[in-house]
């Protein structure tokens, strides 16, 4: 919904990127973040806040911090504040979603685009162009995030060492993760390096009304992502075959349009 008002807020060039930096803001997050959320959430509901979870909170903190400040020394290019953003938003997020927090999981996750859709709304019912030469609202986001997200770590359970567990652990997921993200992603960015930015917003609006199945299975994996993985495997079975139907009926859906 937030890029679609987006488009209507601002003129295809401007439109095109903000599309361009949103994919490459996610693509070097989900690098950077080296599989930590994924680790978070999956290792809350086997082994409870151990040692890993906490160095792999504490890691996706730093990392957003510093990201944060990288955009406050280039307030004009707010490409850095979407990564700090990005890699913090789904950070919280896996870690809410791990104990089962799956409602507020989704908007911690989501928070990037909530911005933007409160930004989009007041300009379009303004009747002004979008123009986002401040970024100071996504660091501000980034850091209450940060510090919320840090109030649950428990620092007498962190041990340093523990960062090569964090490493073995996220290697697999990171990539994996990035094969994901840059299958999304890399239309956009090619189309960043070898056409215009009017261009990368028609494909975007084409590419978001598609990508609705994409956003159906990502709300119900995090809205019920514990109860699906402590359940039995034939609870589990069912509860993926029933989200592979919604999935493929919201991209039939999807389709119709064109």
């Amino acid at each position: 919904m937030a890029p679609l008002i987006a488009a209507k807020s601002l003129s295809p060039s401007s439109y095109g990127q903000l599309e361009l930096y949103l994919s490459l803001a996610m693509s070097i997050a989900t690098v950077i973040s080296f599989g930590a959320g994924n680790i978070i959430s999956y290792r809350i509901i086997k082994e409870g806040k151990d040692k890993i979870v906490n160095i792999s909170m504490l890691y996706l903190i730093i990392c957003s911090f510093v990201f944060s400040l990288i955009s406050i020394f280039s307030y004009e290019n707010y490409l850095f504040s979407f990564i700090s953003l990005f890699i913090i938003q789904v950070g919280f997020s896996s870690y809410i979603k791990g104990q089962g927090g799956g409602a507020l999981s989704s908007l911690v996750e989501s928070s990037i685009y909530i911005l933007l859709l409160l930004i989009s709304l007041r300009f379009f019912y303004s009747g002004e162009e979008l123009i986002i030469k401040n970024n100071f609202i996504f660091i501000i986001t980034s850091l209450i995030l940060s510090i919320l997200f840090l109030s649950g770590v428990d620092f007498k359970n962190i041990d340093i060492k523990s960062g090569t567990d964090l490493i073995k652990l996220g290697f697999p997921i990171m990539v994996s993760s990035c094969l994901a993200v840059f299958f999304v992603n890399i239309p956009r960015l090619i189309l960043g390096e070898i056409s215009t930015h009017q261009d990368i917003a028609t494909f975007s609006i084409y590419f978001r009304w598609a990508a609705i199945s994409l956003i159906a299975y990502q709300f119900m994996n995090v809205v019920f992502f514990r109860r699906i993985y402590t359940s039995d495997y034939r609870k589990i079975d069912l509860n993926f075959s029933f989200i592979f139907i919604i999935v493929i009926l919201c991209g039939l859906f999807s389709s119709s349009f064109y």
